[in-house]
């Protein structure tokens, strides 16, 4: 059953992907859910919020934070839904993880913060994302150290797109 977090009142994430069964492999993915919402309650603040440097470190801290800074100076807000699926543990040891995702964008988009307006859609090849986050074990959780952002036309990418279309 998917579990959706709502960040603010104009956007929410979508994890579509259960927890595995296995405690070690849920404690993972509960680190990078915990990372994802920091990071778009961060992204909706324009600064870092609460416990995020806790879930975000090293490289996706300082991807996060150009992101933040390319929307302050844009004077955005995302907006919409976030839809993570077909999330997976691609690898895993005592302290280090890689969690695999397809991004469903189809329903996300930014919006101007003062007159609420959002850009075109883009197109529904910019709209997936296959994306890779390295997780690594800091102060007993697990937090995401680093993100790739996989795009079209990647054939990781298109068989998101494609999953997608067949269901």
């Amino acid at each position: 059953m998917p579990v959706t977090v709502q960040i603010s009142s104009r956007y929410a994430e979508v994890f579509a992907t259960p927890l595995p069964a296995d405690p070690a492999k849920a404690a993972v993915i509960s680190g990078f859910r915990q990372s994802q919402v920091l990071w778009d309650k961060s992204s909706v603040a324009l600064h870092l919020v609460g416990t995020t440097t806790e879930y975000v470190t090293g490289n996706a801290l300082t991807t996060l934070n150009k992101v933040l800074r390319s929307f302050s100076q844009k004077n955005l807000v995302p907006v919409g839904t976030d839809r993570m699926f077909d999330t997976k543990i691609t690898s895993l040891t005592a302290d280090s993880a890689t969690v695999t995702t397809c991004d469903d964008g189809s329903r996300y988009n930014t919006a101007d913060r003062t007159s609420g307006q959002t850009p075109a859609p883009v197109p529904v090849s910019q709209q997936y994302v296959f994306a890779i986050f390295g997780m690594s074990r800091v102060g007993g959780r697990w937090a995401n150290s680093s993100v790739s952002a996989i795009t079209y036309p990647d054939p990781r990418v298109k068989a998101c797109i494609q999953e997608t279309e067949n269901s």
